[in-house]
């Protein structure tokens, strides 16, 4: 088991899935960040039919197993006349389920933020939009990261569903390797390996970012708001005056 272990960690191929596992982690997150911002307003919004909209999706996609949605995807959009490939198809498919996530992620933090600091911001005459922009989101903020970490840890593993599909990520390429080495569970085990390494990595880069939120995000007032609001008013119009 230890010479199969040796080998598969070393191997280009584990080294390439490995590879493949990172950069699908990302972008898949990626994508189900910007679903879940796009989602946000109609998840909020005062009206029915948008609302109706954004609960039917979230209702679809974190009611059904994950695997269930990417084989649905794999088999359903060339029946649509959409024709993507293998790749194509695995981003798609984990990045709308995690739009389902991060949109309730997103919601909760600006949902969080103290509704006297909104009723301050209108006092002292902010708009909406610098309201949302100068005392909402840079409060909301320091949640979104935290959770988002998470998620991208989360991804890291799911990621591993994708093989159902013929990608060749670490549980593939173990998969793969497991055909043709003397002892299988070596494989099985390199592969864990490398996700231990992954996800600590990322842990590590995660509470990085964490403490640097924590030690430099100063919790933004009313005041500050409007100051920051004003000031970009300002030089918006020192800019239109040359």
């Amino acid at each position: 088991m230890a010479h199969d272990l040796l080998d598969a960690i070393t191997s280009d191929g584990f080294l390439h899935a490995a590879v493949t596992t990172l950069w699908l982690t990302f972008v898949a997150q990626g994508a189900g960040t910007l679903g879940g911002i796009v989602l946000v307003p109609l998840r909020l919004s005062n009206r029915r039919l948008p609302r109706f909209v954004a609960s039917l999706y979230l209702f679809i996609f974190r009611g059904t197993p994950e695997l269930l949605q990417l084989i649905a995807w794999y088999a359903i959009l060339p029946l649509a006349g959409v024709n993507l490939n293998l790749v194509e198809v695995a981003i798609v498919g984990l990045g709308a389920n995690e739009a389902a996530r991060m949109v309730e992620i997103i919601r909760a933090a600006l949902q969080a933020v103290d509704e006297g600091q909104r009723d301050a911001a209108r006092v002292i005459g902010l708009s909406r939009l610098d309201t949302l922009r100068y005392v909402v989101v840079p409060q909301a903020a320091r949640t979104i990261v935290a959770a988002l970490g998470n998620e991208v840890n989360i991804m890291f593993k799911t990621t591993s569903l994708v093989s159902v599909i013929g990608i060749t990520e670490l549980l593939r390429q173990s998969q793969l390797a497991a055909e043709t080495a003397r002892s299988p569970l070596g494989t099985y085990v390199a592969a864990l390996i490398y996700y231990l390494v992954l996800t600590t990595t990322w842990g590590v880069f995660q509470g990085l970012i964490a403490r640097q939120v924590r030690t430099n995000g100063k919790r933004p007032t009313v005041i500050a708001a409007w100051w920051d609001a004003l000031g970009g008013r300002l030089q918006s119009e020192a800019q239109w005056s040359q």
